[in-house]
């Protein structure tokens, strides 16, 4: 699945193009070097500026992200950022997350950014935080609920809506789950959808046999009293 536009990733690889000098990175690998990290801070302090709002963030992510409706651009920015403005590093680390899932090092990505991962969601330096909010992550990257709630039942969390997560629970959390990830496509399960109810009409009753009723006349004469009927 792809989740960023091709504009944007094409824009950051022309970007680098001539400071590569023909070194072949893939996507991630490029936005994590000084050049491709150039490149993304460049873009954005372009396309948005230094800071930006609610409704600045849901144009933004237009232009960065293939299917996001406003709802999810909404939750996207409460989920990365509890103040008013979002800035540059909730950017990076939204877009880092996208580019390691189409490139399958998500794994390498929770290594690198997990605890920044897990800083953006707490929004202060608690040492815990709601399963609720945790699974937030996994709906970025279109994970199913009852998904994301099985697995944190493998983990021993029994009441999702009651139990707080440390950070090391956070990592063996998504490590489980980007290491399938890493492996396999991300479908969004969606309900079964009912069956065509087809409908049988009722077989129509035969249609009478047409019986010829035998004449009362004679062929010849015409008449009801011939000898020949």
């Amino acid at each position: 699945m792809e989740f960023l536009k091709t504009d944007f990733k094409n824009w950051i690889v022309k970007k680098c193009e001539n400071s590569m000098q023909g070194v072949s990175l893939n996507f991630y690998e490029l936005i994590h070097t000084p050049h491709g990290f150039d490149a993304l801070q460049s873009w954005f302090l372009t396309m948005g500026g230094s800071e930006l709002d609610e409704y600045a963030f849901f144009k933004l992510m237009k232009l960065v992200v293939n299917e996001m409706t406003e709802p999810e651009a909404w939750e996207t920015f409460d989920t990365l950022c509890q103040e008013p403005t979002i800035t540059l590093k909730e950017f990076l680390m939204l877009v880092f997350l996208y580019a390691s899932l189409e490139t399958k090092q998500m794994k390498v990505m929770l290594y690198m950014h997990g605890k920044m991962l897990y800083q953006l969601l707490a929004g202060s330096e608690r040492h815990e935080i709601s399963f609720e909010r945790v699974k937030r992550i996994g709906r970025l990257i279109k994970l199913n609920e009852r998904y994301l709630i099985q697995k944190g039942r493998e983990l021993g969390i029994s009441w999702p809506m009651k139990s707080s997560l440390t950070f090391e629970q956070f990592q063996l959390f998504y490590f489980d789950i980007f290491s399938e990830l890493d492996y396999t496509e991300v479908v969004q399960q969606q309900e079964p959808k009912p069956e065509p109810v087809v409908v049988v009409s009722a077989a129509k009753p035969p249609l009478p046999v047409a019986v010829k009723k035998r004449t009362t006349k004679c062929a010849s004469c015409q008449s009801k009293h011939c000898m020949l009927l």
